[in-house]
């Protein structure tokens, strides 16, 4: 592939990755800070439809831009070892992404869930703010 090509590729996963990161904490709180359990319950069930979305595909796309980038530029991994090491955190965050928080997310969004069908109060705290 064409140098440009694979940079515009792991330049949108980046955007699309930390863009949604962003983006998604500030709707949690601010969905969070009117304590309605409606709301609440709506922000997190798009938390996770946003995530696998957004965050995974942008993910996707910069792992699969970088390694492009190694071959269009005509770099090995053997011969970048810095490089080697980071896409290789960037995939353990992945897999800690997928072993805990999403499972806590999916959780989250039960008891959300839960709370509205019931009508009654959470059973805590709202974690995220205290406004």
């Amino acid at each position: 592939m064409e140098y440009t090509t694979v940079k515009f590729i792991h330049l949108l996963g980046a955007v699309l990755f930390l863009g949604n990161i962003i983006v998604t904490a500030v709707w949690k709180s601010l969905a969070d800070r009117t304590k309605n359990p409606v709301i609440i319950a709506f922000a997190c069930r798009l938390v996770n439809v946003t995530d696998l979305a957004f965050t995974a595909f942008g993910a996707a796309l910069v792992v699969i831009g970088g390694v492009g980038l190694f071959h269009a530029g005509g770099t090995s991994l053997s011969e970048s070892p810095h490089l080697t090491m980071g896409i290789s955190l960037f995939a353990m965050a992945a897999v800690l992404w997928l072993v805990g928080l999403l499972p806590l997310q999916l959780y989250m969004s039960r008891i959300a869930a839960q709370t509205v069908g019931r009508r009654a109060k959470p059973p805590c705290r709202w974690p995220m703010t205290n406004a």
